[in-house]
């Protein structure tokens, strides 16, 4: 059995777009589409390769891309799952989604979750402390719990300007912190303001209507799990889940552990390909 995982931000390489478009045909084509519908050559990827703004739609596109390569060397694959705003590939390397327009509502979703915070913002990982000791200094920081990917191993996310001093409380309760190459606080509350936009825009798109994944017309050509904790998902529940999950809690625990064949959509043992975008 073979499942495909789509990773999220904070490891893009530079010129890996280009590259992988000069190695395939398929995957060019499919990057000069998203290129021209979104207004700019995305494989010229400097200077802001980690602005929230490009980066999403960027890595949307390479997983795009990348698909477009592997898919017909691969066998079928039994499930798609994707981490974060790699949900969104997921559903167009399903078939759920063009990946043009699969494009454009990854940019749309990277707008206005800058747009939702009047502050910059970004995300840091701490190791070595109980979930609710970080939980504790992230209150007194102003800060929240981004992402859950074990009991000591957490992503923190708000205000840039918060997160050195709560990463020095953590280094003086023994802990570690590593700063993560995303500039928004991805999964945090200060993302709310976004979901009721993103929503509006899925359902424009007609992406989660019932009556088209009911047709065919549209619907995923694979099962999909939800980027929060890779369950299997229908129309409906992908228009709820992929609007709520910028600013719910991820566990990231639960979506690396269904593509260990441990649970989620992909249910039994299988092989897993993880689609992401950067250096080994």
């Amino acid at each position: 059995m073979l499942g495909i995982l789509c990773s999220g931000q904070g490891m893009q390489d530079a010129g890996g777009l280009a590259a992988l478009c000069a190695a395939d045909a398929a995957a060019a084509d499919v990057v000069q589409r998203i290129s021209a519908r979104l207004g700019r050559d995305l494989t010229d990827d400097a200077p802001d390769l980690f602005a929230n703004a490009w980066a999403q739609p960027w890595i949307f596109a390479y997983q795009a891309a990348a698909w477009a390569a592997l898919g017909p060397r691969l066998p079928r694959p039994r499930a798609v799952a994707g981490y974060s705003l790699g949900e969104m590939a997921a559903y167009a390397c399903a078939g759920a989604l063009d990946p043009v327009e699969g494009a454009a509502l990854t940019r749309r979703r990277a707008e206005l979750m800058d747009g939702a915070s009047p502050t910059a913002g970004g995300l840091v990982a701490a190791r070595g402390l109980a979930e609710s000791r970080i939980a504790a200094l992230c209150a007194a920081h102003g800060l929240h719990v981004a992402i859950v990917n074990g009991p000591d191993r957490l992503v923190v996310g708000g205000a840039a300007a918060s997160l050195a001093g709560f990463a020095d409380a953590v280094a003086a309760l023994g802990g570690q912190t590593t700063p993560l190459n995303v500039r928004v606080a991805s999964h945090t509350p200060e993302m709310l303001p976004a979901v009721g936009p993103f929503a509006a825009a899925l359902a424009a798109s007609g992406l989660g209507a019932s009556e088209r994944w009911a047709s065919g017309l549209g619907a995923p050509g694979i099962p999909v799990g939800a980027g929060v904790d890779a369950d299997p998902v229908d129309g409906d529940a992908e228009v709820g889940g992929s609007r709520a999950q910028i600013a719910a809690v991820k566990h990231g625990e639960q979506v690396v552990l269904a593509a260990d064949g441990q649970g989620g959509v992909l249910g039994e043992e299988h092989d897993v390909v993880d689609i992401h975008q950067g250096p080994e």
